[in-house]
């Protein structure tokens, strides 16, 4: 999913369960190096090639798109 330059809709997140969702909406974080406390997405982001974590999380900032796009996420998880 490109996150940054695409707007998710929320009609089309309702296919996805809510352990998908929830790894969604933190690759929006880990593509910035948000450093995860929770063990499961910590290991599944350091996993992938991409993954670079941040010095600190107070670095870590996200477009106004990718804000919308995890509030759709948090939406959709709250409606299942």
């Amino acid at each position: 999913f490109d996150f940054a330059s695409h707007i998710l809709l929320n009609s089309g997140l309702q296919r996805y369960d809510k352990p998908l969702l929830r790894v969604m909406r933190n690759a929006i974080l880990a593509s910035h190096g948000y450093v995860f406390k929770s063990k499961d997405l910590k290991a599944c982001f350091e996993t992938q090639p991409w993954y670079t974590p941040a010095a600190d999380n107070a670095s870590v900032k996200l477009s106004l798109l990718e804000q919308l796009n995890i509030a759709l996420i948090q939406a959709a998880e709250r409606a299942e």
